[in-house]
């Protein structure tokens, strides 16, 4: 018996036995950590319900909670947009704009550059012509005859050319204009032409035996040096200009284009265009209201060249509006804030002549 009892596996009954002693603590451990994680997990959500409830008391101490407003402009009324802030007074506001502001501007002299053939000499190149963009050789089209040109042919060689298909070209100095005429209709371009003259010459299809340039040929290539243009004025060296009191510099190997671009981008507070058709310059403040805009030619004499030095000065005029009936307030500007009126958080962006009616009330909270 004693052998039998030394070869028997022991193992499975003492851990069935051992299971059996530890199996009520851990079940009893188990529920304990149960237990805590059910605590735990109501402590969290107790933890989120408090930070809730501190945010909303603190947003409870903000007075702006209960100053929240709305506004409701009347249907149809759009001469204002209207927009307030918390606080801004509730009630009903009748807002007329009569006038809105408009901006300060110089505008140059006209017709600054030469004529494109000076004194009628045809003798020029056609690449030298101071035309607005760069020519391209190739064809055009005139009367289904394709006329070939090249940057190296003289003006009078294309005169020869049209001569050979019945059509007479000249030029009047006076007016800046070439003119076409034949015995019969013209009819100039077609759709797969290669060279822009046509469109440089500003000559156009009108429908008879005539076709003139539609306007002045002088012109200004924006992207040649301001050194070469075709200006009556030169400009032939460096120099600096004051626009607001605003030092600008400039180069007389620089493009218009580059030194328009340097105004814009300035603090001078002034934008400068060109008009094709005028050949002129202009300046225009960038803030509106009668607002002064002054220039000066430091070094040199650009803007003596662009026909700005002496230009006449047309002031910008002034908003002007009124509340609820009062008396007309101004500004220089088009939007009316607290400033010019006076009353909390409302901004008034006048658009034009008219009444706006609209209230203001307060948001449900």
């Amino acid at each position: 018996m004693a052998e039998s009892l030394m070869t028997q596996d022991w193992e499975p009954f003492i851990q069935s036995m051992v299971q059996k002693v530890h199996t009520p603590q851990l079940n009893l451990h188990n529920e304990k950590i149960k237990t805590v994680q059910g605590q735990l997990s109501e402590l969290s959500t107790l933890e989120r319900y408090w930070n809730d409830l501190h945010r909303l008391l603190r947003t409870l101490k903000d007075g702006d909670f209960f100053n929240g407003r709305t506004a409701t402009v009347k249907e149809g009324n759009d001469s204002a947009h209207i927009t307030v802030a918390n606080s801004t007074p509730v009630g009903k506001y009748h807002v007329e704009v009569l006038n809105l502001a408009t901006a300060s501007q110089r505008t140059g002299h006209t017709r600054i550059c030469n004529a494109l053939l000076p004194g009628g000499d045809t003798s020029v190149q056609l690449g030298d012509l101071h035309l607005p963009t760069t020519l391209k050789a190739g064809f055009f089209t005139v009367n289904g005859n394709q006329i070939s040109i090249e940057a190296t042919d003289t003006v009078q060689d294309l005169w020869d050319k049209l001569e050979t298909i019945g059509i007479t070209a000249a030029y009047d100095e006076a007016e800046d204009h070439i003119t076409l005429t034949a015995s019969e209709p013209i009819y100039l371009g077609a759709a797969n032409d290669t060279s822009n003259l046509l469109n440089l010459l500003r000559l156009y299809t009108n429908g008879t035996n005539s076709v003139s340039s539609l306007t002045r040929m002088c012109a200004i290539n924006l992207e040649k040096a301001i050194g070469s243009e075709n200006l009556k004025t030169s400009v032939t060296s460096d120099g600096v200009f004051k626009l607001n009191g605003v030092s600008i510099e400039y180069k007389a190997s620089e493009s218009l284009q580059q030194i328009m671009a340097n105004i814009n981008a300035s603090n001078a507070g002034v934008y400068i265009h060109y008009t094709p058709s005028t050949q002129s310059f202009s300046l225009v403040a960038k803030a509106t209201g009668s607002l002064g805009l002054s220039l000066e030619d430091v070094e040199g004499n650009l803007l003596e060249a662009l026909g700005l030095k002496d230009s006449a000065l047309t002031l910008g005029e002034n908003a002007s509006f009124t509340i609820n009936g009062g008396e007309p307030l101004i500004c220089t500007s088009n939007t009316f804030s607290a400033n010019e009126h006076g009353i909390h958080g409302l901004t008034i962006q006048g658009e034009q002549l008219g009444v706006t009616e609209f209230s203001v009330s307060a948001e449900e909270t």
